[in-house]
Order: C-alpha cells, then sequence, then structure tokens
C-alpha cells in the first residue's frame, strides 16, 4: 500500500553509501583488488554485500558480511575478487541495519586489464657487430585485448622503467600491434653492447624486458685514407680516444722536405 512505500522510500533515503577502489584508480591490472566502503545511516549499520550481480540481495542471503555495528561505517582495503575477463565491470554494494533495512545499491564501475605487452627487438638489421655507435632499432610490439600499446623504452641499463617515468618514447599510432623503427646511440666503448626496451600499454601495464646484443669494433682505416675518430669513444675501462699530432714540435716553418712527426693519446 502508499503508507508501506512511503516508509520503505524513507528507509532508503535516509542511507547515504558509497565504494571506491583502496588505491583511488579506476583501472585494474588484477582480478584481486581492495575497495573502500562507506555508509552512513541514523540506525546502526553491521553488514555489507558485495557482487558484480546487479540484482539486489534479498536480507539473509549468504554472501552478507558482518562487521561491528556503527552509524558511520568505514571500512578499507576489503577484498574483492573480479570475474575473469578484462574489460569494464561494475562492483555493486549493499549495505544492512540492525532493522534488516536494505541500502540502495552503490555502485563503482573499473576497467580490468590484466594484459602484460610483449615484444621482440633487431638491432642493426641483424648484425652481429658495427663500427657505428648510431644503430638502427627495429621492435614488434603485441598485447591481447583492446587496449593499445602507447610508448617505448630503449636503454643500456636493464632496469625496467616506471610507468611513468619520463624517458617513455609516444608512439604516433597506437595499436594492439606495432612496429618501431628508430635509431639508438651506444654508450662510447667498444666490445659487446646490450640494449634493452620495454612497451607501455595505455593503462600503464609495461611489458617484460626485451633484449639484443651487438658488438662494436673500431672501423678499419685504408692505408693512405683520413680516419675517422667517433667523439669520446671510450677504448678501455679507463682512458678515451683523442688522437693528436703535431708536425716539428708544432713549428710553422721548415727549410726541409723532412719533418718529424708527433702523435700522442693512443693507448
Amino acid at each position: 500500500d502508499e503508507s508501506g512505500d512511503s516508509v520503505l522510500a524513507a528507509s532508503q533515503s535516509s542511507w547515504n553509501s558509497s565504494l571506491v577502489l583502496t588505491d583511488g584508480s579506476l583501472i585494474a591490472t588484477s582480478r584481486d583488488i581492495k575497495l573502500t566502503l562507506s555508509a552512513r545511516k541514523d540506525k546502526k549499520i553491521g553488514h555489507y554485500y558485495l557482487s558484480e550481480d546487479p540484482s539486489e540481495p534479498v536480507a539473509d542471503a549468504a554472501g552478507w558480511v558482518g562487521v561491528t555495528e556503527t552509524n558511520d561505517l568505514n571500512l578499507s582495503a576489503i577484498s574483492f575478487q573480479l570475474s575473469d575477463s578484462d574489460g569494464e565491470k561494475t562492483i555493486n554494494g549493499w549495505f544492512k541495519d540492525s532493522c534488516g533495512d536494505i541500502s540502495p545499491v552503490a555502485s563503482l564501475k573499473i576497467t580490468l586489464d590484466t594484459a602484460i605487452p610483449v615484444g621482440t627487438m633487431v638491432l642493426a638489421g641483424g648484425a652481429s657487430t658495427t663500427n657505428s655507435l648510431s644503430i638502427a632499432v627495429k621492435m614488434a610490439g603485441s598485447v591481447t585485448g583492446d587496449t593499445p600499446i602507447v610508448a617505448y623504452y630503449l636503454s643500456e641499463v636493464n632496469e625496467p622503467p616506471a610507468s611513468d617515468a619520463s624517458s617513455w618514447i609516444s608512439i604516433t599510432n597506437p595499436s594492439t600491434g606495432v612496429v618501431i623503427e628508430t635509431s639508438f646511440s651506444l654508450a662510447a666503448r667498444s666490445g659487446e653492447h646490450t640494449v634493452y626496451g620495454w612497451f607501455k600499454s595505455q593503462t600503464g601495464r609495461v611489458s617484460e624486458t626485451i633484449s639484443s646484443k651487438i658488438t662494436f669494433t673500431l672501423p678499419t682505416v685504408a692505408s693512405g685514407a683520413t680516419p675517422v675518430v667517433q667523439e669520446g669513444l671510450t677504448v678501455n675501462s679507463s682512458s678515451t680516444l683523442t688522437a693528436s699530432f703535431s708536425i716539428n714540435n708544432g713549428s710553422l716553418f721548415t727549410n726541409s722536405r723532412t719533418v718529424s712527426v708527433s702523435i700522442s693519446g693512443i693507448s
């Protein structure tokens, strides 16, 4: 009857409730999440109920969780497991007071993204050696689902970057499958180099480390040719290649076709 409807409306309207992810985000990278629940009412609140099913539970349903009764309920880091497919999820929460009155539903929409990008890398077209410190890099990345890959990262330091690191390079056309052709400057030293790379998805998921090796060797100089020194090249652990030479100890004039040449700085 109308009076019963009025009592129910008054009971429900006195509720103030909400639920959010405890970390404040709207993206979950695991099915196991933590929620913060809040509810307020003039009667003591003693239970809550969480589900992806939008159907309101009955007062004696098995899924109600009891808590210490209070008029102002605040619960943090409450565990909840999402259903097992990536995409948008809606979590529904209800509260129950000491009289058995159930709150209106409080809902939270989030995105579950458990897919991690994977990739491959080829240096200098697949060559094992190079005599240039600037090398071509080709990377291919892919990810399952609908979340695109948006950035890549290259380094000679094997330390996975944080998703908010400043050196990520944005991809012009983000996609779930990308091919990157770029260049990379090796550290100025001879010997074997390992280049490490990572991809990042739109939701901040960082790939496992991908890597490739290449050996840098000094270029061979033909007889009579002018050698080209790559600036700052370290040829051992303690010295830098900075060759210099002088004629007749720096003299600007000579009366002989025979001169003395001094070369220094090569070790």
